[in-house]
């Protein structure tokens, strides 16, 4: 949860009191993440709602609104997302979309 003395920035999912962390299944993007030697703070390469894109060609209309672009292929993990688990009561989780 994210409280009001909480150090992230505030137009991280705004209205929301939580935000997502994601620790990607991609030997590619874990070193990117390493090498930029802070958090990132991405979105999603997929409207809302729009199915997951898995390869660079899903998502030129969002293109030109993207400061890095990285090609990493064809992803092997289908359309399906990741799995989504709530974790803001201690000791307690919940699934909220389950994945691959």
């Amino acid at each position: 949860m994210r409280g009001e003395s909480s150090i992230l920035e505030k137009s991280l999912n705004p209205g929301l009191d939580s935000i997502g962390v994601r620790v990607p299944n991609s030997d590619f993007i874990r070193v990117i993440a390493r090498g930029s030697g802070s958090a990132l703070a991405l979105s999603s390469a997929n409207l809302r709602g729009q199915p997951s894109s898995v390869c660079i060609k899903d998502f030129e209309n969002l293109r030109e609104q993207c400061e890095f672009v990285y090609d990493g292929g064809l992803l092997p993990s289908g359309r399906a997302g990741s799995t989504v688990v709530e974790l803001t009561r201690l000791g307690n989780y919940k699934t909220i979309r389950p994945g691959r």
